[in-house]
């Protein structure tokens, strides 16, 4: 067991792995974040928010991002072992990560777990009223 603590501190997270929340709100609407069903943070219009994995609870977490009045806007699970980085001597490398992205008519609201942050396609033009609170 002394050996999966060396892994797996008390908080959940690999040692040696980013798991930090970064959420990403390039909306016009104020974003509120929760983790495991607690509030931990709202990301305001055309902002972002960073959770820092020793202030969030012990992994699993399941990310829920909401208007104001509770509308899911976006669902993250990021479980212990998802963040994989692997660097090669010769350069190269891969990285996979939990990722959502959701595009709104009033912008582009995404949550990244880690230090790599993903490129894709430009936001997509949403749909009429989906930007109510």
């Amino acid at each position: 067991m002394a050996g999966c603590a060396l892994l797996f501190p008390p908080d959940g997270v690999p040692i040696g792995t980013d798991y930090t929340v970064h959420v990403f709100n390039n909306t016009t609407l104020p974003v509120q974040v929760a983790i495991n069903g607690r509030a931990v943070g709202v990301a305001a219009p055309q902002d972002a928010l960073e959770l820092r994995p020793s202030a969030l609870p012990r992994l699993p977490w399941s990310i829920d991002a909401t208007t104001p009045t509770g509308r899911l806007l976006l669902h993250v699970d990021v479980a212990p072992g998802s963040v994989v980085d692997v660097r090669n001597l010769d350069g190269s490398g891969s990285h996979t990560a939990p990722y959502g992205r959701l595009d709104l008519s009033c912008g582009q609201l995404r949550t990244v777990i880690g230090e790599i942050t993903p490129s894709g396609p430009a936001p997509g033009p949403g749909l009429p009223g989906d930007c109510l609170p």
